[in-house]
Formats: C-alpha cells, structure tokens, sequence
C-alpha cells in the first residue's frame, strides 16, 4: 500500500485542533516557501486519454518520447517482498482571527514490507505489514506533540494493508485490518485510516497504455475526496530514464480544493480556496517492486471556514519513500 498522505490529513488536523476549546493551536512549525507559481505547458498530444473507471483516473499521453518505445508494466511475482520506508515532514502556518499560530512539527517514519500474495492477469494482490512506527525528535519539536502522535501511529503497528494494484500502477481498493484502536486514540486512527486508503486510490501513478520512450510525458486525473474535502488532482509525470527494470523520472502535482459546504470528521466547514503545488523525482523498479520510489514536496495556501471563523494556512509537506 502506498502510504502517501493527501496534505489535506494535515490540514485538516490543525483546522480542527484551531477550532477546539484550546487556546492554542495544534499545529506545525511556520514555513514561509512559496508554492511554485506556474506548471509545465503540455507538448504535443499523441493519443487519447485512457480511462481506468475502477480506479478513477484519466490518464492522457502527451508525448511518446523518443525510440526504442515499450509499454511500461510491473512485472511481479508471488512471493516477491518490498521493504519501504516512508518518512514525511511538514511545515504549517495557520492565520485565524488576526493572530499567526504555528509550533513545530513532528517528522514521522513507517516502515513497511509489500508482499505479493496474487497475480491474475493485469492484478496484483498486495500484503502490506507496518513493521515500526515512530515518530523522530528534531530540534525544536514539541514532546507533548509527539507523544499524542506516536500513540496514534500505534494503532498501525503490525497492521496489514490489502491493496489491489493493475499492473500500470494504478491502485484500484485498499482496505486496512489489524488496527488496534483501544484508548483515545482509537477513533482517530480509525479516522485516519480511512482517510489514507482514500488517498493511497487517488494519488497513485499508472501508466499510459500506449508505449513510451525516454522524453515520453503523460498526464494523470482524478476528482477525489479525502478527509472530507473534495479535491482535483493532475500529475504530469516526465520520463528520463528506462531500462529493461527501471524507469525514473519527474513529477509534477497540482492539488485543487473544490469550493464549498463540506464535513470534516464531523465537523461542518466551507472550503473558500486552496491548491498546492509542487514534485520531484521518482522511480519505478519494473523487475518486482511494487511502490515507487519518490521524493515528493508539495507547499500553498489553503483557506476555509470553520463554525464562522475564516482560517487561512501555508503549507509545505514532503514525503519520501526509500527501500530499507
């Protein structure tokens, strides 16, 4: 299971701790980096898009890139195991009521075993296991915060993820067992939970179907919503590298939230505004591995209003999958 977390679990965090009956605000430290203002212009369209109704992703080639040319698949194996690390760091500033609240933030690590338990046809059946959960002390961190975090990352330890993969990339249902949710935490990871399977189908990364070279360049689409929000999201995915077993390159994100009422955990707000942008490198291992390997950054504006307050905040989130 690809455990890339949507901005918006963050965003919605603080929202909700900003809104509670603490004078403080439960949030990250300040960042003062700019979104990137502007995203590549398409080149020129070489076929049309492909839809993926299971997944719900439009995928659209807008460059084949260069010869030789092959169609790009994960070629996995029953048996076969995946051993990521997810580490994922963020930066928040929220603006409400005429103050600036921020504090600092945790930085979490997970790390997890991908087994392939099935192959049938273009499916691949996958096992996901949370072998550790930690939470890191950076300087400047708040102990009191990473302990409520760390006792909800708990919940995940030795949890199983099953998650179903076409063989283009594209994840088409995940579903988590084995929470353990006794305590005060157990409602939220529970929350949590099914807000990261929400984003682990809607961030995924498939494939053209048409055959690409080095320079090949396709756009991926997909309207979600995750944590309550609805969001629109565009991956331009750029290839510069490819060989019989890897194919790396670079991606770009845009990240839309769709204005309107919406329920966050509960909680009734309205969406004014927000996008965040940004990307990075990443790699496929096409030989057997199962989760990309990607360094992501992703930082903007979001605003929203909650119980008739206006709550502005800045973001900027990086996440990066290694193996281990």
């Amino acid at each position: 299971m690809r455990w890339r977390t949507l901005p918006a679990l963050v965003l919605t965090a603080s929202l909700l701790a900003a809104c509670g009956d603490d004078d403080d605000v439960a949030s990250t430290t300040t960042t003062t980096e700019a979104a990137p203002s502007t995203t590549a212009e398409p080149t020129t369209t070489t076929e049309a898009a492909q839809d993926d109704a299971p997944t719900g992703h439009t995928v659209t080639l807008e460059d084949a890139g260069a010869e030789p040319r092959r169609q790009l698949r994960l070629e996995s194996q029953v048996g076969d195991v995946d051993r990521v690390t997810q580490r994922q760091e963020t930066t928040i500033e929220v603006r409400m009521a005429g103050q600036v609240q921020s504090a600092p933030s945790s930085v979490t690590e997970l790390d997890v075993d991908h087994t392939v338990d099935a192959v049938s046809g273009d499916t691949i059946d996958v096992l996901g296991t949370y072998q550790d959960v930690r939470v890191l002390e950076t300087p400047g961190s708040d102990p009191a915060a990473n302990a409520q975090i760390a006792e909800l990352l708990e919940g995940f330890r030795d949890a199983t993820a099953r998650t179903t993969y076409a063989t283009s990339g594209a994840v088409r249902s995940a579903e988590i067992e084995g929470l353990e949710l006794e305590g005060a935490a157990g409602p939220m990871a529970e929350q949590l939970a099914g807000t990261l399977i929400e984003a682990v189908e809607s961030l995924s990364m498939p494939f053209p179907d048409e055959a690409v070279g080095v320079g090949a360049r396709w756009r991926i689409e997909t309207t979600t919503e995750i944590a309550g929000l609805p969001v629109e999201i565009t991956t331009v995915v750029a290839l510069t590298e490819l060989t019989d077993d890897r194919a790396a390159g670079t991606v770009e994100q845009d990240l839309r939230f769709l204005p309107g009422d919406v329920e966050v955990f509960g909680n009734p707000a309205t969406v004014v505004s927000g996008e965040l942008l940004g990307g990075g490198p990443i790699e496929w291992d096409l030989s057997g591995g199962i989760v990309p390997r990607s360094d992501i950054t992703t930082s903007g504006t979001s605003v929203l209003e909650v119980q008739g307050t206006r709550i502005e905040q800045a973001q900027t989130q990086r996440i990066t999958i290694t193996a281990r």
